[in-house]
């Protein structure tokens, strides 16, 4: 677990970084009401910047384990805010080739209905998309969840080794499918049930700084899981950031 004062430290830390996100964020709201495609754009990669940021930051308070572990604004830190944002990009493209893989396999029973003229098939297309998307998404999250445990190694440098992080895995798989899957799909889910057409701008920053916090929740759950999975290796403090 984490210690009640590094919790502090890490929400304190991450406070400044999560109002710069909710100030991109508005902005891009805002961008996209009035039509500016290109500032759209540019708010959207400076908001994945920041997030990448905020996400280092928060690995590095809690693996690292020491407020020296911020990354100071340096060649280094963005080779190391390079290199995550390559191994976030790399990781959803396998998720995403893996999902779809399983969604083409779960949409071959449905082949017999095709083309028309043969019997109904049992659920309408809506619904059997839906069953089949939720399903498939799940079973993802099996791989997605050990495939992101590189991303903790990348924002503390740890020596970076797949295989064996695929191996510290074995066994927990369920456990970061939660983690990486279940928790954010929760929580998105607790968003859009307090979203509402028509917002003010109040309850728009306050739910996305809602978003921003949810964040922070996750890849504090990623880390602890990360120190626990690798618990006998050694970790090594990295504090010139």
């Amino acid at each position: 677990m984490l210690p009640w004062a590094n919790r502090v430290e890490v929400f304190r830390s991450a406070g400044w970084l999560l109002l710069v996100l909710l100030a991109g964020a508005l902005g891009y709201q805002l961008a996209a009401g009035y039509g500016e495609i290109s500032w759209a754009w540019s708010l959207t990669f400076f908001n994945i910047i920041v997030a990448s940021w905020l996400a280092i930051t928060v690995h590095r308070l809690v693996l690292l384990d020491a407020l020296e572990a911020m990354p100071g604004v340096n060649g280094r830190s963005m080779s190391r805010l390079l290199r995550f944002l390559l191994g976030v990009v790399v990781v959803w493209a396998i998720y995403t080739g893996v999902k779809l893989l399983l969604m083409a396999l779960a949409f071959l029973p449905f082949s017999r209905y095709v083309p028309v003229g043969e019997p109904a098939p049992p659920l309408d297309a809506p619904t059997a998309f839906w069953m089949i998307d939720l399903g498939t998404s799940v079973l993802a999250w099996f791989a997605l969840g050990r495939l992101s445990l590189v991303l903790p190694v990348i924002a503390t440098d740890q020596p970076l080794n797949p295989r064996e992080l695929w191996r510290a895995g074995r066994g927990s798989s369920w456990r970061l499918a939660i983690v990486v899957g279940a928790l954010p799909f929760s929580l998105q889910l607790l968003v859009d049930a307090l979203y509402r057409d028509g917002a003010t701008n109040v309850e728009t920053a306050l739910l996305l700084l809602l978003m921003g916090g949810f964040l922070v929740v996750q890849v504090v759950a990623l880390s602890l899981s990360y120190r626990a999975l690798t618990a006998h290796a050694p970790q090594t403090s990295d504090p010139l950031g």
